[in-house]
């Protein structure tokens, strides 16, 4: 039997939900209903940025420092991480593994800038990782220099 509902729309007066489910809509019944959300870190440095840029640490070796970096994303719930540098990407790579050797999903890139100061996060999926040094050089960085910035008001 039908009914109208006050949408005008046709509605069985039976529930479809009454009826046997196959395994199939048992089992998508399980996924999650639409967004999956995670608390990221999206830009979070390697220890060579700390030694490079002398900032204080009480971590002694990039081991280390990887450790507790991956300590305290699991204890905080951070699922998400992007490891950044200025140009750089090999000096992540180790702390990348270790990181996605403990569960979380990890992306590799680096930070660019323009020559006016406004920075921006290059992250990359895995496929693309092989790739970051030719994207580096399409940044317009060079020999170990970085853009060259505007003067105000030119």
């Amino acid at each position: 039997m039908a009914r109208r509902s006050e949408a005008g729309l046709c509605r069985s007066s039976q529930s479809i939900w009454s009826e046997p489910q196959s395994e199939q809509l048992k089992a998508a019944l399980e996924l999650p209903n639409g967004a999956s959300f995670y608390r990221c870190a999206l830009q979070v440095n390697p220890y060579a940025y700390l030694l490079r840029h002398n900032v204080p640490t009480p971590y002694r070796s990039e081991a280390e420092y990887n450790a507790a970096i991956i300590e305290a994303c699991i204890t905080e719930g951070i699922k998400v991480i992007g490891v950044t540098d200025h140009y750089r990407v090999d000096e992540s790579r180790e702390l990348i593994q270790k990181a996605r050797d403990a569960g979380l999903v990890a992306f590799l890139g680096f930070e660019a800038y323009t020559k006016d100061g406004v920075h921006f996060l290059c992250l990359f999926d895995q496929s693309e990782e092989r790739k970051l040094a030719s994207y580096i050089v399409s940044c317009s960085y060079r020999n170990g220099r970085r853009p060259e910035r505007t003067n105000a008001g030119s």
